[in-house]
């Protein structure tokens, strides 16, 4: 079996975007904080997650989204503009 060349540290990547879950990111920003091409790095992400970070990212958002309107009294007005 060949060894991947260039891993993606997929625990430290998911982690960073559910910090910047409230925050546009890049998939070029993405990419760099791996040290790898955005073909690249969509590639190796789409492997080890099933789905595009932005399809990632999107759902994060809506998980996020679900548990504030269960857990807080945060108008839908007030997290939608988070």
């Amino acid at each position: 079996m060949q060894q991947d060349p260039h891993p993606l540290d997929i625990s430290r990547i998911l982690s960073y975007m559910a910090k910047k879950v409230d925050q546009n990111i890049s998939l070029p920003e993405l990419a760099a904080k791996n040290s790898m091409s955005v073909n690249s790095f969509l590639r190796h992400f789409r492997k080890a997650v099933g789905k595009t970070p932005m399809a990632y990212m999107r759902e994060l958002r809506l998980k996020t989204s679900e548990e504030l309107l269960l857990h807080t009294r945060l108008r839908v007005e007030e997290i939608a503009l988070r």
